[in-house]
C-alpha cells in the first residue's frame, strides 16, 4: 500500500472526530443543553444544541500537525454550507442559526 502523507495522522482523524465529538456532545449536556443530531434526511452537521432562541450549528475537526490547515478549512467550509442551507423555519422556536467550529486544540499560530 502506498500512503500519501503520513498514515497514522489518517488513522487519527476517524478514531480522533468521534472521541472530540463525543466530548463536545458531553460538553453540551453538561451546559444543561439538549444536543441534536442530524436525522437521515437532514443535512449532515456533527452537533447542534437549541441556545434561547438560536441553534448553532457545530462542525468538529480533530487536528494534527500533517492536517490542521486542511481541517480548519474544511470545517470553516462545511460551517459556511450548514449556515447557507439551513432555514430558521425548519426549528420551532428559533430565531437564529450560528455556526461553530470547534477544534481539539488551539491552531497553531501562522507565519
Amino acid at each position: 500500500m502506498i500512503f500519501q502523507g503520513n498514515p497514522t495522522a489518517i488513522d487519527h482523524g476517524p478514531a480522533a472526530q468521534m472521541e472530540f465529538q463525543d466530548a463536545v456532545h458531553a460538553h453540551v449536556v453538561s451546559n444543561g443543553l439538549r444536543p441534536i443530531s442530524p436525522a437521515p434526511q437532514d443535512r449532515q452537521f456533527d452537533v447542534a444544541w437549541v441556545a434561547g432562541r438560536r441553534l448553532p450549528i457545530c462542525e468538529v475537526k480533530s487536528l494534527t500537525d500533517d492536517n490542521e490547515e486542511t481541517q480548519l478549512r474544511l470545517g470553516l467550509g462545511q460551517s459556511l454550507n450548514h449556515l447557507h442551507r439551513s432555514k430558521v423555519e425548519y426549528f420551532a422556536g428559533v430565531d437564529e442559526i450560528t455556526g461553530v467550529l470547534a477544534v481539539e486544540h488551539q491552531p497553531s499560530p501562522t507565519d
